[in-house]
């Protein structure tokens, strides 16, 4: 997948359903907006693998097992700069 079709971290908590923020807190029992920043990412990299097809547990094994790099590497890297200045 190039950058270019990569999705934003923005554009992917834009897209969260009420079910998604469902799943998230099911899945990481937490709510959404209460998690670290590295788990924010991780939860959307589950978020991505369930609209890809995974059952949540599968999608949060995936999530969990990614080294962070990986994770990091799942959105498009003008997220990296934004995410810097927060």
């Amino acid at each position: 997948m190039s950058t270019e079709e990569l999705p934003s971290v923005e554009e992917v908590v834009k897209s969260l359903t009420g079910f998604d923020e469902i799943a998230i807190e099911q899945k990481f029992r937490e709510d959404f907006t209460s998690l670290s920043p590295t788990m924010t990412t991780r939860a959307l990299v589950f978020i991505l693998e369930k609209r890809a097809g995974a059952e949540d547990k599968d999608a949060y094994r995936t999530s969990m097992n990614m080294p962070l790099g990986d994770i990091q590497g799942r959105f498009s890297e003008d997220d990296e700069d934004e995410q810097g200045k927060d």
